[in-house]
């Protein structure tokens, strides 16, 4: 969640957002921690 969180932070202050980090976790908590959850699925699936 925290490296999806910086990906996603980095990424729009790249595009020019002016919203703070906090914002952008309030804005795509639930994005972020469904991604993260994927994300884990993924590679714990790929491991078998």
């Amino acid at each position: 969640v925290e490296a999806l969180a910086g990906l996603y932070v980095a990424r729009l202050r790249h595009l020019g957002s002016s919203l703070d980090e906090n914002e952008v976790r309030r804005v795509l908590g639930m994005d972020i921690e469904l991604n993260a959850q994927g994300l884990e699925c993924w590679l714990d699936r790929d491991k078998r």
